[in-house]
């Protein structure tokens, strides 16, 4: 009987026995030892799990990568006694990402109670008409409503999914709280979603989703939920998250990430009174200058060397808020000190975007680097021009990291700590470590180099993880000592034995029930390329929507059905418990779909599936169906 039984079976069975000596055992002798290895094996389990979950490292964005920014539009934003952003920098900040992302955009604003949300775009920020397009209609879209954020992540990766997630995407997200909604779309119900099936889907993709949260409340039970859930997207996806404390600094972490995605050079440019002097180096290729204010009553203007007001060579794109001076050094822009004047603005902030062939660039820690509290991380760096590596004289370079813990994307630990990075005798390399952090968290790398007096910058967010716990040491003893420890275990392994031929009975038993039910077979397709989803590999002969979308990618929304496999050979679809939508099926002579309800009824290859009047999906008896 043993023969007959699968290689599969047979392991699950051991493993099963295994486990139920363990308990006997620890319960009959009480002996330390046996609990370690139980202790041991779940770790060993759990290491594996943990170490399988990276997610694909994304590519340099290009004038084919698509930006998809979820921007919420919620009420809490402009009303009540504390409004998050009363003044809309998040809508600023996300036209300036329109006036800087060199490919495609979109723009996905969620608010209010329903689950299919506006898209604008996408549209390719290289023609003037249609980023300017863009622009407006951020601008005027109204605020008020609930916070659908699971939705928003829905229609984000289906968009993705439509545009065959060009290499470079990437997703963004502002907002200032839990998801909120009603019915089966209530906060709960999307954080669910969200953590069991969106934050995987985007990770497989290799979409790493940022996200903002702004001026989120650490203190308070909700602000608690909310960082961690933002954390959780950000980690999950191989991606950050940073929790503003005042609408004002969104601006800077925004332009920092676009900074390190494009692997450009970022400077916060420090000002007084007003003027906020730069120099842009001989080495300089491109410099986009971008200046946030208060409101457009206070006037930016680019000084040059000269002193005069920059007119030429210049392509500058403004908002209430900001404006942006794109520059190619050449022609009218020559190499020098330049100065942009706020008009005295208290909150203004200036940040220089630099693309030239000299960079500093992190050797190490990289994306791959696993770190852990309570040990210090090694920093290396070096400087760069184009592809060819520069290995500076003594003292003709210099390199120091600033480097910050975020916990819940808040600073924590001790402040930011300067590290400055020692040269190694004669080679490019510059090292140095940083303090030891007992807490795990985001380490925020800000590198700054100089290069014979021209500085660059570079970042990097390394993630703090906390240690694995070892295993507790093994007690060793003599041949005595281990005949009375191992005699009441082989006892107990012929008792295991025992109930392992009658596990062995049963599982043969439950073998034999199962082949004896019906099969499920067919296909149900999106009718897209590659939208099959093959029926024959579910094993249970009732196979829910909820299954069908972890299989391939339908637009269900919330609806919930399930289609039924009988012994008689027909197939039949029925309504859940949980089911909120209409379902319909098509029939041939039917003025219209026919309601599926709790009863089962029919469904022959073929017929389609609506949900809420929206064609979702067809059943088919092979693959490959297209619709008409």
């Amino acid at each position: 009987m043993w023969g007959i039984v699968s290689r599969r079976s047979k392991s699950y069975i051991l493993r099963c026995t295994f486990l139920f000596s363990i308990i006997i055992g620890s319960g009959i002798l009480g002996k330390s030892f046996v609990f370690h290895v139980a202790v041991a094996h779940a770790m060993a389990k759990n290491s594996s799990h943990v170490a399988t979950v990276a997610c694909p490292s994304p590519a340099a964005p290009t004038s084919q990568s698509l930006l998809v920014v979820l921007l919420d539009r919620s009420g809490s934003l402009t009303e009540g006694a504390s409004p998050t952003d009363p003044n809309g920098y998040s809508t600023s900040v996300t036209k300036a990402l329109t006036d800087l992302w060199p490919g495609q955009m979109a723009v996905i604003r969620f608010s209010g109670d329903t689950t299919q949300l506006p898209i604008l775009g996408p549209d390719t920020l290289s023609d003037p008409t249609q980023r300017a397009d863009l622009k407006n209609k951020v601008q005027n879209y109204p605020i008020g409503g609930d916070t659908p954020l699971g939705p928003a992540m829905h229609e984000a990766l289906d968009l993705l999914h439509q545009k065959g997630s060009p290499p470079g995407s990437r997703v963004i997200v502002i907002t200032d709280g839990n998801p909120t909604g009603l019915g089966n779309n209530d906060g709960p119900h999307q954080e669910q979603d969200i953590r069991k099936n969106l934050i995987a889907q985007f990770c497989n993709q290799g979409i790493p989703v940022s996200a903002f949260g702004l001026t989120i409340d650490p203190n308070t039970a909700g602000g608690q939920d909310a960082n961690r859930l933002l954390s959780d997207i950000a980690k999950g996806t191989g991606a950050t998250y940073s929790n503003v404390k005042s609408p004002e600094d969104l601006a800077r972490e925004v332009i920092t990430l676009y900074a390190q995605w494009l692997n450009l050079s970022f400077t916060l440019v420090q000002g007084q009174g007003g003027n906020f002097p730069m120099s842009i180096d001989t080495f300089a290729q491109q410099v986009s200058i971008v200046s946030f204010r208060s409101n457009n009553n206070y006037n930016i203007a680019l000084v040059g060397p000269d002193g005069q007001p920059v007119t030429q060579g210049v392509q500058r794109s403004t908002d209430r808020h900001y404006e942006i001076d794109s520059v190619n050094v050449s022609g009218p822009i020559i190499a020098g000190t330049y100065t942009v004047n706020t008009g005295s603005d208290p909150n203004a902030q200036v940040y220089a975007l630099v693309s030239s062939p000299l960079q500093v660039q992190l050797v190490s820690p990289t994306p791959k680097t696993i770190a852990y509290d309570n040990t210090p991380v090694q920093i290396q760096a070096e400087f760069l021009k184009g592809q060819d590596i520069l290995t500076p004289s003594q003292g003709q370079g210099q390199i120091v990291a600033s480097v910050t813990l975020l916990v819940n994307g808040q600073p924590a630990g001790p402040p930011t700590n300067d590290v400055i990075l020692k040269q190694q005798g004669n080679t490019a390399i510059f090292s140095g470590q940083t303090l030891i952090y007992n807490q795990s968290g985001q380490l925020q790398i800000q590198v700054q180099g100089t290069y014979q007096q021209v500085k660059r910058q570079t970042s990097f967010t390394l993630q703090l993880l906390k240690p694995p716990v070892p295993p507790k040491p093994v007690y060793h003893c003599d041949l005595n000592c281990q005949l009375k420890q191992y005699t009441p275990l082989i006892i107990v392994g012929v008792i295991a034995l025992i109930i392992l031929a009658a596990i062995a009975l049963l599982a043969l038993a439950v073998m034999r029930w199962r082949r004896a039910q019906p099969k499920p077979y067919g296909y149900v397709t999106n009718g897209r390329p590659n939208g099959d989803v093959d029926l024959s590999k579910f094993r249970r002969p009732i196979i829910s929507s909820i299954d069908l979308q972890t299989k391939g990618h339908f637009n269900i929304g919330l609806a919930n059905f399930e289609l039924v496999f009988p012994k008689d050979g027909k197939v039949y679809i029925r309504s859940a418990r949980s089911n909120s939508s209409r379902i319909a099926i098509d029939f041939p002579g039917e003025p219209r779909p026919k309601e599926v309800t709790a009863t089962e009824i029919e469904i022959k290859p073929g017929r389609k599936i609506y949900v809420n009047d929206k064609k979702v999906a067809s059943f088919e008896t092979s693959p490959g169906k297209r619709w008409t």
